[in-house]
C-alpha cells in the first residue's frame, strides 16, 4: 500500500501540493472546509479575487512537476497561463494626471488571472487523478499526531457522522488561519506569531465597455491600476472577458462606515479613486455595502515542521503581502521546494520506507534561509 498523505486546505498551494504528491505515488486525502456546491461556486464568481502570477510563479509551478507518461501537472504551467493576461506596466491614477513605471528594466511582465479561474484548472487535475479523494465540507475538529501516524478527526455537519483517517503525516496549506499550525503548536517546539491588523479588502469589477461590434477594456490592459489616498488603495488588474477585477483596501473603521449605505460607499470612491466612477454600474455600490470585507492580517511559523508528522506550506507557514504578487507565488515556491527535497531523498530510498523528518527539516531551513527568520511574517 502507498503511503497516506493528508493535505488540509484546497486552494492553489494545496491544490498543487495534492497533485504532485499524487504524481510520485502517494495516496492523498485533500480536506476543503467549504461545501462543494460553495467551492465550484466561487469558481465562477465575478468577484473572486485576482492573481498575480510571476515567472518565478510559473517557474516553480514547471519545477515542481515530475516529468513522465503519467505526469498530470506537467501542462499546468501552459494552461494557467493561456488564461492570463501579461501586465507588464504599473499606472498611477493621482486627481488629474497619471504615471507609469516598468516592471521591470527588461520589460518583465506578471500574468493576471481570477483565482476561481486558476482554482477551476487545479480543481479538475485533482478530479481527474485516481489517487486523490477529495472531502469537501469537511471541518478538521483535532488531529492526534502518534510517532507513526497522524489521525484526521474532520466532521461534515450535523446530519453526518464524524470521520477520522489515518495518514501517515499531513500538509498544511489552510492559509493564515490555519487548523494545522495550531495543533503543530501543541505537539511541536515552533514559534509562531499571528496578528490581525487594522486594515481589510473587497473587491468589485470594473466591466467592459461596450462597443458597436464588441466589448473593450475600460482601461489599458497591459497595466495594473493603482489609485492610493492617504490610508486606502485600490487596484484594478485586467481579466480575459475585457473586466478589470478591483480590489478596495482601507482601514477597517473607514469601510465599516462606508458600508452603511450604498451612498456613503459611492462618496468614499468618488474621494479616493475618481477616475473609476465613469466605468462603474450603479449596482458596485451596494455589492460594496452587502459584501464583507476580509481582514488583513500576519502570521509566521519556525520552523515550518514538526517532526515527521506535520509540515507548512505556503500563507499558513508565511503569510506575505498581496501588494507584490508574493503570496501565491511563494506558496507554489514552497511546493517546488518540498518536491525538490522529496525526489533527492526518493533517489535514495523506496517510497514505503521514507522517513519525513529530514526531508521537513531541509525545506524549514531553506524557507527560512528564503525569507529570514520565522519565514517573513510580512503582512497579508
Amino acid at each position: 500500500m502507498p503511503p497516506t498523505v493528508g493535505v488540509v486546505g484546497a486552494g492553489p498551494v494545496g491544490c498543487l501540493a495534492a497533485l504532485e504528491l499524487a504524481q510520485r505515488g502517494f495516496h492523498v486525502h485533500v480536506y476543503e472546509r467549504q461545501s462543494r456546491d460553495a467551492y465550484l461556486a466561487s469558481l465562477t464568481s465575478p468577484y473572486s479575487p485576482n492573481e498575480m502570477v510571476t515567472r518565478r510563479g510559473l517557474q516553480a509551478l514547471r519545477a515542481a512537476s515530475r516529468p513522465g507518461p503519467t505526469s498530470v501537472t506537467a501542462s499546468l504551467a501552459s494552461s494557467i497561463q493561456a488564461l492570463c493576461i501579461p501586465v507588464d506596466t504599473r499606472e498611477t491614477h493621482y486627481a488629474t494626471s497619471s504615471s507609469r513605471q516598468r516592471l521591470g528594466p527588461h520589460g518583465e511582465a506578471v500574468y493576471s488571472l481570477r483565482h476561481g479561474a486558476l482554482l477551476r484548472v487545479l480543481y479538475d487535475a485533482m478530479q481527474s487523478h485516481h489517487a486523490i479523494d477529495m472531502h469537501m465540507g469537511c471541518h478538521v475538529d483535532a488531529m492526534d499526531v502518534l510517532s507513526d501516524a497522524v489521525y484526521i478527526h474532520t466532521s461534515s455537519g450535523p446530519s453526518l457522522p464524524p470521520l477520522s483517517t489515518r495518514c501517515d503525516w499531513v500538509v498544511g496549506c489552510d492559509g493564515w488561519h490555519s487548523i494545522v499550525r495550531q495543533h503543530m503548536v501543541r505537539v511541536a517546539d515552533v514559534h509562531t506569531a499571528t496578528e490581525t491588523l487594522e486594515g481589510a479588502w473587497v473587491t468589485f469589477v470594473v466591466p467592459p465597455v461596450p462597443s458597436l461590434s464588441t466589448v473593450t477594456f475600460a482601461m489599458d490592459p497591459g497595466s495594473v491600476h493603482v489609485w492610493t489616498h492617504d490610508t486606502l488603495c485600490v487596484t484594478a488588474c485586467p481579466n480575459r472577458d475585457a473586466s478589470f477585477t478591483a480590489t478596495l483596501y482601507a482601514p477597517a473603521t473607514l469601510l465599516s462606515e462606508a458600508r452603511k449605505s450604498a451612498t456613503s460607499m459611492q462618496q468614499l470612491v468618488q474621494t479616493h479613486a475618481p477616475h473609476l466612477l465613469p466605468y462603474l454600474p450603479t449596482d458596485t455600490f451596494t455589492h460594496l455595502t452587502t459584501t464583507t470585507p476580509t481582514p488583513l492580517g500576519r502570521a509566521s511559523c519556525e520552523p515550518m515542521h514538526a517532526g515527521a508528522s506535520l509540515l507548512l506550506l505556503g500563507d499558513a507557514a508565511h503569510t506575505l503581502t498581496p501588494f507584490n504578487a508574493q503570496g501565491l507565488n511563494g506558496g507554489w515556491d514552497d511546493v517546488r521546494i518540498f518536491m525538490d527535497e522529496l525526489d533527492a531523498a526518493l533517489e535514495h530510498t523506496p517510497l514505503a520506507a521514507l522517513h519525513m523528518h529530514s526531508v521537513f527539516a531541509r525545506v524549514s531551513r531553506r524557507r527560512r534561509d528564503d525569507h529570514g527568520q520565522g519565514g517573513g511574517g510580512k503582512t497579508v
